[in-house]
C-alpha cells in the first residue's frame, strides 16, 4: 500500500471511472486524433512505461502539462 501523502496526490476521486487505454508510442497521435474526432475532447496522453529505474516510484509531468 502507498502512504497516505502518495495516495493522496495521485489519486483524484473526481477522475474514478475514466478510460484508461496503453499503446505503443507509434500509435498515441493517430489514436488520440481519432477519439477527438468521435467527440472526447479530454483525450490525452497520460504518461508512459519505461524501463525499471532505482527509484520505486517517479511521478513527472507529460511536456506541455
Amino acid at each position: 500500500a502507498l502512504p497516505t501523502l502518495l495516495d493522496q496526490i495521485l489519486y483524484d476521486p473526481q477522475t474514478s471511472g475514466g478510460l484508461l487505454v496503453a499503446l505503443p508510442p507509434s500509435s498515441v497521435e493517430a489514436f488520440l486524433s481519432r477519439v477527438r474526432s468521435a467527440g472526447s475532447r479530454h483525450a490525452t496522453r497520460i504518461g508512459e512505461v519505461v524501463a525499471k529505474a532505482d527509484a520505486l516510484l517517479e511521478v513527472t509531468a507529460a511536456a506541455g502539462v
